[in-house]
């Protein structure tokens, strides 16, 4: 995430929830604290809290601090790959034939050593689908 994409994510928000104090020092500060996640999750998380604001005791809406946004953006990553999951788990066939959509295949060893596990190539579409970066698996529909 650059701080340029932050700043944009940021702003929206702000003026989503009236924030008014929010200047550049308040966008740095925030993109230190967040820079390492990607930026789909910091941009579904700001678009969660400007649908759902909650508001103060004096009415106005609430800004979140840094580690709620990144708490936001664990849960909603969470939430993301568990509705892959449960996709994969009923469809008919698996989408990654090699690995039977676990993520994980054997990887060849030498003459008598010891079955190692590796990654499947597919965890990277899989994780590309969980940021909305590509779309994710549908269930097939059944006319009954």
């Amino acid at each position: 995430m650059t701080l340029a994409d932050f700043a944009g994510i940021v702003g929206l928000l702000a003026v989503q929830l009236r924030a008014t104090d929010v200047d550049e020092a308040t966008i740095r500060g925030y993109y230190e604290a967040l820079k390492d996640l990607d930026v789909e999750l910091v941009a579904f998380a700001a678009e969660r809290m400007g649908k759902g604001a909650t508001l103060t005791e004096q009415g106005t809406a609430w800004f979140p601090k840094a580690p709620e946004w990144r708490a936001l953006c664990g849960k909603i990553e969470g939430e993301r790959t568990d509705a892959l999951r449960a996709v994969l788990r009923k469809l008919p066939t698996p989408l990654c034939l090699a690995c039977d959509d676990t993520g994980w295949t054997v990887a060849a060893g030498n003459h008598g050593t010891a079955v190692r596990w590796k990654h499947c190539d597919c965890r990277h579409l899989r994780r590309l689908e969980v940021l909305g970066r590509r779309p994710m698996p549908q269930l097939p529909e059944y006319f009954g």
